[in-house]
């Protein structure tokens, strides 16, 4: 990833499975979704996974998580979540978290694993109490084609959390950067560079100067 006319850094994401072949241009982050958790991979993927987070490109160890509604047990999940957060954590990397109807249990493994890394909630969909307890705790919220949907439970949340704790993604959305920038700035009332100021900012938080 690179920086264009609008200073936008961004960061593509890659399974650690497929480590290392994929083009190392670029900012990246690798991690072993909860989606491609397999018994008989777990222990290759979680060396490809330590292997790739001593890269300099690979900024941040995602989308890592737990996910309730696929039919891998949650408590495989947990182990591996838990071994990625390690990794992270010596590494000095942030993370990025995949969480389906697992938010009380991410933090219970966050807590338990005893590291302290920084969390982004990429695809935030959660209630406002949720939220407020995360970003309590530090942690940051990704949004993006969430803002767009007809979800006023996530528009207040946009609405009510403070900027520092917030990000913006496409993810595999159609609409621009630009565009979430902008939906982005119409719903915290403030101009679209002070949230680009504040977003850039965060990013420093997070990543460091890359």
């Amino acid at each position: 990833s690179n920086k264009d006319a609008d200073s936008i850094i961004s960061i593509r994401n890659v399974f650690a499975g497929n480590y290392p072949a994929w083009d190392s241009e670029g900012y990246v982050s690798v991690g072993l979704h909860p989606w491609h958790i397999k018994m008989e991979t777990r222990k290759q993927d979680l060396e490809n996974l330590n292997h790739a987070a001593q890269q300099n490109n690979v900024i941040a160890i995602g989308e890592i998580g737990l996910d309730r509604a696929i039919e891998t047990p949650l408590d495989l999940q947990k182990k591996v979540f838990e071994s990625q957060l390690a990794i992270a954590a010596n590494n000095n990397k942030p993370v990025i978290i995949h969480a389906v109807r697992t938010y009380p249990d991410i933090v219970e493994v966050y807590k338990k694993s005893g590291v302290s890394v920084k969390m982004i909630f990429h695809g935030f969909t959660g209630n406002i109490q949720t939220a407020k307890q995360l970003v309590g705790k530090g942690f940051y919220l990704s949004f993006g084609e969430n803002l767009f949907q007809d979800i006023k439970k996530t528009v207040a949340v946009f609405k009510h959390i403070p900027i520092e704790h917030i990000f913006l993604e496409t993810d595999e959305y159609k609409k621009s950067i630009v565009k979430i920038y902008e939906r982005g700035s119409e719903i915290k009332k403030t101009a679209i560079e002070n949230l680009k100021s504040q977003i850039h900012q965060n990013f420093l938080n997070c990543f460091g100067a890359i």
